[in-house]
């Protein structure tokens, strides 16, 4: 499977398609077997993990994903579509006010 994404920092109009939610990334497993938790965690112990909401949750195997940094449009700052779309939209904005403009690698500098 091989997967496009548009330049959506630099041309307007597209950036409410740049964001796949996860929602069937399990399907067909067992709803006790999988998933997904995106907060900050506090403690992590061999058997649970404390987060950033108060939330609480025990565990048999553990994966962590790390990201190394990224720049805009791969690592946004909210953790929302309508956020990430907000985002999105700032950086088209201040790219179609500036004088000078380079595109390097298929990203457009300001």
């Amino acid at each position: 499977m091989r997967l496009c994404f548009p330049e959506t920092r630099s041309f307007p109009g597209g950036e409410s398609k740049a964001f796949i939610p996860y929602d069937n990334i399990a399907d067909g497993a067992p709803e006790s077997i999988f998933q997904s938790v995106c907060y900050e965690a506090l403690e992590v112990t061999d058997t649970d993990i404390e987060m950033a909401n108060g939330g609480r949750s025990s565990y048999n195997y553990l994966a962590i994903i790390a990201v190394a940094a990224q720049l805009p449009p791969a690592h946004l700052k909210p953790h929302g579509r309508e956020g990430g779309v907000t985002e999105l939209q700032g950086f088209q904005q201040r790219i179609s006010k500036a004088e000078r403009r380079a595109v390097i690698g298929g990203i457009a500098v300001v």
